[in-house]
């Protein structure tokens, strides 16, 4: 995501030659890209990644001086879009009852989705790492789940809790799947608007 933003700083201020790198420029093209409409956080996410990028130059002697350190972050306070919290049970609960009688959303049925829902809401595993499950990452008999080292966020194999709630409903439904095989299969983990219906 770094270098994608950078590129895209880069792009957009015309920028070729590493003099043509400048402060001037790069504060003007994410001024147009709020008045455009974006974010104040996702402006200033696009200045931390050229900022790297910048500070990386001149930590490696590419250029004399980090030209772009001088810039300052917007304040994210003054254009709040969506205020994050954290789902309550009770929303999480109305969440998996919308799915499970909703349609295909991005390669997942409703039930799938519910099934989702409901392991990331009793696990907290990210995205990438639900994506990661196959049915043998559930072992019902220590009830514990594992998450394979390459798929951790730490890149760690991590084993959790399986909760008996989560057991009694997933484990029927997984006993008719291939066993490794991942489960929720499909780009909606990639995808950048999740299947959250």
């Amino acid at each position: 995501m770094t270098k994608t933003q950078a590129n895209a700083v880069l792009d957009g201020t015309k920028a070729i030659f590493l003099q043509d790198l400048n402060a001037a420029s790069i504060e003007w093209f994410l001024a147009e890209m709020r008045k455009s409409g974006r974010s104040a956080r996702t402006s200033n996410s696009y200045l931390r990644s050229i900022k790297s990028f910048s500070r990386w130059m001149s930590c490696n002697r590419r250029i004399p001086e980090d030209v772009l350190a001088i810039l300052s972050a917007v304040n994210e306070k003054t254009d709040r879009r969506h205020e994050r919290r954290a789902l309550n049970l009770e929303d999480l609960n109305r969440l998996i009852a919308a799915a499970e009688v909703g349609p295909v959303v991005a390669g997942l049925t409703g039930l799938e989705r519910s099934h989702l829902y409901r392991t990331a809401g009793m696990t907290g595993l990210r995205a990438s790492e639900l994506a990661s499950l196959d049915p043998t990452s559930f072992n019902f008999q220590s009830m514990e789940l594992t998450v394979k080292a390459k798929s951790s966020k730490h890149r760690e194999e991590d084993v959790l809790p399986i909760y008996e709630e989560l057991a009694a409903i997933v484990q029927p439904w997984l006993a008719k799947k291939a066993q490794e095989t991942p489960i929720w299969a499909g780009p909606w983990a990639s995808s950048k608007t999740r299947p959250l219906r």
